[in-house]
């Protein structure tokens, strides 16, 4: 069994022991905790997911013998109320909004057609590539400049160096794996 496939079980268990609830529309509530000799306690009802993904989906946390453990809420929905989810398969938000849990808003479908539908839904049908990315360090100008500075023989590592990055990403760079979109100049 994977990480992710314990991490959810766990939450399932929780939720069986009635530390958690799962209400009609797909909240998550906390009715108990654990104390430090392992006593279930009652405590006031409170939403337990919350906004803690870059990708805004809604996460469970709890700590398990000292240590932070977290899931994904729309899994654990799924899970809790229909079972394992195949292999191959994902949860998609037939709405687009990550953050609405609704059993009726959540269905099985395969990586493809969840991309598809994310395209169809949000209208994003291009992601950031290049320098529009926010992750990227590097610029259409630098790419150009990396790839003369290797026609004219200079190492990728002296070039990775130069730019603060791996050797691997000027190789992507350069091997035209990478950074497609920008093309030689004539």
């Amino acid at each position: 069994m994977s990480k992710a496939k314990n991490k959810e079980e766990i939450f399932i268990g929780m939720i069986k022991a009635g530390i958690f609830e799962i209400d009609d529309d797909g909240r998550i509530w906390r009715l108990a905790a654990r104390n430090a000799w392992h006593t279930i306690k009652p405590v006031m009802r409170r939403r337990a997911e919350y906004q803690g993904c870059r990708h805004n989906y809604l996460v469970l946390q709890a700590s398990i013998a000292g240590k932070k453990v977290i899931a994904l809420a729309h899994r654990i929905i799924w899970i809790y109320l229909h079972s394992t989810i195949p292999v191959g398969l994902e949860i998609n938000h037939k709405d687009g909004d990550r953050t609405n849990n609704n059993p009726a808003n959540l269905e099985l479908v395969t990586a493809s057609e969840n991309q598809k539908h994310s395209y169809r839904v949000t209208k994003t049908h291009h992601p950031n590539i290049g320098s529009k990315n926010p992750f990227s360090k590097l610029t259409e100008e630098g790419v150009k400049n990396i790839r003369t500075r290797a026609k004219e023989g200079e190492r990728l590592m002296s070039i990775a160096k130069s730019y603060r990055v791996s050797y691997y990403t000027i190789w992507d760079v350069v091997s035209g794996r990478h950074w497609q979109h920008v093309k030689e100049a004539v």
